[in-house]
């Protein structure tokens, strides 16, 4: 109609413009994004030509737009990362891949939000060169930390009032999901793994607090986080989260720290009873026959590694994975489940090409951060932590595919390229100094 030009006009008119402010004041956009994104995903998607698209996707896209046309003038990129360099690779693979998928529609929007966390990364990498954002980020992280932690303390809060805390602990010997700690998010990993991306800053702040109060605080933080995680009751998680703060603390070399969250976590875990719980399925031998939730895992990647054999180069295009272990006869069921493993989605779905580069994505990632010279002890010490993330999440990612989890992952690339970012800045302005001197 006539009324619909102008109208498209103006709608097209301010779309641009939004883009442009995101772009222009990206840094501010970043931390806002991440502050209010654990709310956002526990919003109910809506179905759009048969996709299903959350609040938080959308908005994913409009703020990618300005990040990717607008931010990248007048700021660094961070060319100077082996990352950077295998993530390239890595995300023309998996877009060819799109060609042979059985569904390139979901494929596709798996593959922006891939694209996305390099995005995040190189926007925090020039933004950390400043050194009031990374104290701002820093701030930014522990809210995060807050509003899942209250989220997780309401959902909790609401189950109580259905059952007792002794009931809630009894049926993590099943393998249901249904009463476990998710703090409204979709599934109690995706949950868990966002309090355990923010570990390393939880960490980097208790170290450099300027009062013993404050360190405490931090402290006491971090246990709330492992216990948080704990009564999520997934396995993998537990797991991650050893790993992580292993590393991480043998790396900065805090053994008595690294001593007492030992006593603490395994304190917590058996007195609740939840390690004897989700460990019944491996010790209890009346239970050896059980069908639980690691023998559906193998039995889809047999299903998988099928697969890969038959087509270990091309793959089976991005987004393939569901259908094809949906349509196994060798599977039980013909239910849409993931790989639950980052490295054989990859390898199935990229080819073998594709999986090795994800690896070395992961690896190059921790290997940088755990040689990372930065002359600030304060730097030094978060990029140890993150190599210790890092580690916990390449384990995780053997049982599960957590590079898919828009929440955590947004902020561990944004992370990394704040860590990345500090140190070179940090080191460019000693051999400025150095020069000069």
């Amino acid at each position: 109609s006539i009324a619909a030009g102008p109208l498209l006009l103006v709608g097209a008119g301010v779309g641009v413009a939004l883009i442009a402010v995101l772009g222009y004041y990206a840094e501010a956009v970043l931390l806002a994004v991440l502050l209010v994104r654990p709310v956002l995903v526990t919003i109910p998607e809506l179905t759009i030509a048969g996709q299903e698209i959350g609040i938080d996707g959308m908005l994913n896209w409009v703020v990618l737009a300005g990040f990717v046309l607008v931010a990248p003038v007048g700021r660094r990129a961070p060319w100077r990362l082996p990352a950077i360099w295998i993530a390239i690779p890595f995300l023309v693979v998996m877009l060819l891949s799109l060609r042979l998928s059985t569904d390139p529609v979901f494929g596709f929007r798996q593959w922006m939000r891939f694209f996305s966390y390099f995005v995040f990364l190189s926007v925090a990498y020039h933004a950390a060169h400043q050194a009031p954002f990374v104290e701002r980020f820093r701030k930014t992280t522990i809210g995060v930390v807050l509003v899942l932690l209250a989220m997780g303390v309401l959902q909790m809060l609401l189950l109580l009032q259905t059952i007792s805390f002794r009931e809630y602990v009894h049926l993590m010997f099943e393998g249901e999901l249904e009463f476990r700690l998710n703090g409204f998010q979709d599934f109690p990993h995706i949950y868990g793994t966002a309090l355990l991306v923010c570990v390393p800053v939880i960490f980097w702040s208790a170290w450099h607090a300027t009062s013993a109060r404050s360190r405490y605080l931090y402290y006491g933080l971090l246990g709330l986080v492992s216990i948080f995680i704990l009564y999520t009751g997934v396995r993998s998680l537990l797991i991650a989260i050893a790993v992580t703060i292993v590393v991480s603390l043998v790396g900065t070399k805090r053994f008595g720290t690294l001593v007492a969250f030992t006593a603490l976590f395994a304190g917590a875990g058996f007195a609740s009873g939840v390690f004897q719980a989700r460990l019944s399925a491996f010790t209890d031998p009346s239970r050896a026959t059980e069908w639980n939730s690691l023998t559906d895992r193998q039995e889809i990647w047999n299903v998988v590694d099928l697969g890969i054999i038959e087509h270990p180069i091309r793959g089976y295009g991005l987004g393939s994975v569901y259908d094809y272990v949906a349509d196994s006869p060798l599977r039980h069921s013909s239910e849409k489940l993931t790989a639950h493993c980052d490295y054989r989605k990859f390898a199935f779905e990229g080819g073998i090409p594709g999986g090795i580069l994800f690896a070395m994505l992961y690896a190059s990632v921790m290997i940088a951060h755990w040689f990372s010279r930065a002359p600030a002890p304060e730097i030094r010490t978060l990029n140890r932590c993150m190599a210790g993330l890092i580690a916990g999440i390449m384990v995780m990612s053997l049982v599960e595919e957590v590079f898919q989890d828009f929440l955590s992952m947004t902020l561990l690339w944004s992370l990394v390229g704040v860590a990345f970012g500090a140190a070179h800045a940090e080191t460019a302005t000693r051999a400025a100094d150095s020069a000069n001197a």
